[in-house]
């Protein structure tokens, strides 16, 4: 199964801040995300991530960078998932409400996150550690 997810970034008063939706579903239930999920059969990654984006958090984007893909077997309960994490632009924050599988969607201070593993869903806090080191 193939997943693709979005990292959206903003800055506020000097410090980056991170885009995550709070999982309304297990797996990891009320811990944190990247907007995404699954890829749809005959669907383009770019094109899928930006769908998520947009159910998830009700915002439009678009794609600036792949930033990795990861595929660890043992990354999600429910098997054996790889996923496409994407750098995404968004120049319209007004319309950000969380929708479909999120409970909640926010931005957060990347500092703080990194410094939270505990609070992440899947491999997500190592997928933040490693696209903010290239970004």
């Amino acid at each position: 199964m193939v997943t693709v997810d979005s990292l959206v970034l903003r800055e506020v008063e000097g410090r980056q801040e991170v885009l995550l939706v709070t999982r309304k579903r297990p797996p990891f239930t009320g811990q944190l995300a990247f907007p995404g999920g699954h890829l749809d059969f005959n669907e383009d990654p770019e094109v899928a991530g930006l769908r998520e984006l947009r159910e998830e958090c009700g915002l439009q984007g678009t794609v600036v960078k792949l930033l990795a893909v990861a595929g660890q077997p043992n990354r999600d309960p429910r098997g054996h998932y790889v996923t496409v994490l994407y750098q995404v632009h968004v120049a319209d924050l007004s319309t950000l409400k969380a929708g479909d599988d999120a409970a909640q969607a926010q931005f957060y201070p990347v500092t703080d996150l990194l410094e939270r593993p505990e609070a992440f869903a899947f491999d997500h806090h190592a997928l933040l550690r490693s696209a903010i080191s290239l970004i």
